[in-house]
């Protein structure tokens, strides 16, 4: 871990969202029209860019689940891209 013990504001049960846990907090569906497509008052500040999930794409194990908060779009790439992350606490 980058802070030398995988711990952050006090926790250290972070993990990457599911893609359905992702798409959960999307505003609309794709074609969402606000940007970012998700609630601020709620979220916090997000840039309207990729963000990772922890879900593997089936039909090729190098790529991965992405939600695109600029307009709401859910789609998959390959896991070496540098998109954002969100992370979450909760069990599944």
């Amino acid at each position: 871990a980058l802070n030398g013990g995988g711990c952050f504001a006090g926790q250290c049960d972070w993990r990457l969202p599911t893609i359905a846990e992702l798409q959960t907090i999307l505003l609309a569906p794709y074609p969402c029209t606000t940007v970012p497509c998700i609630d601020e008052a709620v979220f916090g500040p997000t840039v309207s860019f990729y963000y990772w999930s922890s879900s593997t794409y089936a039909d090729g194990p190098l790529n991965a689940w992405f939600v695109y908060f600029y307009g709401g779009l859910v789609n998959y790439n390959g896991k070496a891209g540098s998109f954002y992350v969100r992370a979450v606490r909760a069990g599944l």
